[in-house]
């Protein structure tokens, strides 16, 4: 009896303290965006395509996020400098190289030219990664929209899609690494749909 009174008070702590947050912000690095061997085209058969981190126009700068301690707390959840942007360009550029483009993020952006690149500009409407630890779970939800636009310089023309996505996953024991998996293969799930329905229209993307 002594033995279980013990063992309830350390879970019982555990739950109201050791797990409670303290407010520190964690920067989450997902890495790069890698597709199985079977999704891949040989790099640089389809074109060029040069990626500008793309503005971030959400509400709120900064922080992509948080999460919620079974204890009461938070931890807050960023991105490298603070700039989703970025990240996402990064994401879609390691995609289309994988699919046959040659593909690089450009920090400065292009200005007209004659060479038939593709430039690919965009907004950040919503990227978001939040979590709420229960005592036997944590629910984890990532979400995005991103407005695409595409242009040729030596075509003249444009186009312009919607990157869109969200996740939701359950996992018993959690670590910032399932913050980090859930936001890549959301990335991932949303270009796949969106190049689904895409075509190459006069140099630019362009959705059916």
């Amino acid at each position: 009896m002594r033995t279980r009174l013990v063992s309830l008070l350390i879970i019982t702590a555990w739950l109201t303290g050791g797990c409670a947050g303290l407010g520190e912000m964690v920067m989450l690095d997902p890495g790069s965006l890698r597709l199985d061997e079977g999704e891949t085209t040989a790099q640089g058969v389809r074109g060029s395509v040069l990626i500008v981190p793309f503005d971030d126009e959400r509400s709120e700068k900064g922080r992509i996020g948080k999460r919620i301690h079974v204890g009461g707390g938070h931890t807050y959840y960023t991105v490298l400098d603070d700039k989703p942007g970025r990240l996402i360009a990064q994401f879609l550029a390691d995609y289309l190289t994988q699919k046959g483009w040659q593909a690089s993020v450009t920090m400065a952006r292009p200005e007209p030219d004659a060479k038939d690149t593709m430039i690919v500009t965009g907004q950040v409407r919503e990227f978001s990664a939040d979590a709420e630890s229960r005592p036997t779970s944590t629910e984890i939800s990532v979400k995005m929209l991103v407005a695409l636009q595409s242009r040729n310089d030596a075509r003249g023309t444009t186009g312009r899609m919607i990157l869109q996505g969200s996740r939701l996953n359950k996992v018993a024991v959690f670590s910032d690494r399932h913050m980090e998996d859930a936001l890549r293969q959301m990335v991932k799930e949303s270009l796949d749909r969106l190049m689904a329905d895409a075509t190459i229209e006069n140099g630019v993307f362009q959705v059916k």
